[in-house]
């Protein structure tokens, strides 16, 4: 339960600070980057 615990709050972390940098800059560039880094660290966790 507290490894779950853990990896929902570095997910959480994880959007909230991608968010704000999407607010930062609303470049679309770099929305699709964010998008696609974002996939892939799903990804990773799914494999686990």
């Amino acid at each position: 339960m507290k490894g779950r615990f853990t990896t929902g709050v570095v997910l959480g972390s994880l959007i909230g600070a991608s968010a704000a940098m999407l607010m930062d800059n609303m470049d679309k560039k770099t929305v699709r980057g964010m998008k696609k880094k974002f996939n892939n660290m799903q990804s990773m966790f799914d494999q686990k």
